[in-house]
Parts: structure tokens; sequence; C-alpha cells
């Protein structure tokens, strides 16, 4: 899973909601299912993603959990 860009038009696997090309989306390639930007799975993992990366950058020693 990870995020990327839109390479073609479809829907959000969670919430229903039109996804764009070009609009910013979490892509399970596993299950092949796009999450959009409004969609609780995106944000969790987006927050996740920061984290990790503030971790990485001040050397935390759970950095890699």
């Amino acid at each position: 899973m990870y995020f990327m860009t839109a390479k073609f038009g479809g829907t959000c696997t969670e919430t229903n909601k039109p996804i764009r090309k070009g609009d910013p989306i979490f892509y399970d390639k596993r299950r092949r299912a796009a999450y959009c930007q409004d969609s609780t799975l995106y944000k969790t993992e987006f927050e996740l993603e920061q984290s990790r990366a503030f971790s990485r950058a001040w050397n935390m020693p759970d950095s890699n959990w």
C-alpha cells in the first residue's frame, strides 16, 4: 500500500466518491483498491507516514517500527 497520484479516473473504495486523474490517492496493490483523501484509511495512513518521517528526521530509535 502506498501513496500516489491517480493515473486514471475511478471511485473511492471506502466513500464511493469519484477520483479524477491527478488526484492524490492511497493505493492498495494487493486488492487493487484506491482510497481518496476523504477516506478514513487515507487520513490514518497519511498521519502515520508523517509520524514516521518525523521520527526518521530526528533519528529517533523507534523510527523503523
